[in-house]
């Protein structure tokens, strides 16, 4: 599935390396003035794992969104 993971750019610093470890294939990463956002395809699987590490990390501040389910890494 592909997903866009936005958050905060200090979590952002923080996190990258745990949120990229669980794609597939990234896509787009972007670092803003304010937001880290990058666009990935994830397992299905991994979307339930990202999601609590966003709740318990970023406070609130950080999101995935899902942006196609039928999305796969071509080799």
């Amino acid at each position: 599935m592909r997903v866009r993971v936005t958050m905060p750019v200090n979590d952002g610093k923080r996190l990258r390396e745990q949120i990229v470890e669980g794609a597939e294939k990234v896509e787009g990463d972007e670092m803003g003035q304010e937001e880290w956002e990058v666009v990935m395809l994830i397992d299905p699987g991994q979307f339930r794992v990202m999601n609590e590490l966003l709740q318990k990390e970023c406070k609130g501040k950080g999101r995935i969104e899902t942006m196609s389910f039928a999305a796969t890494a071509s080799s």
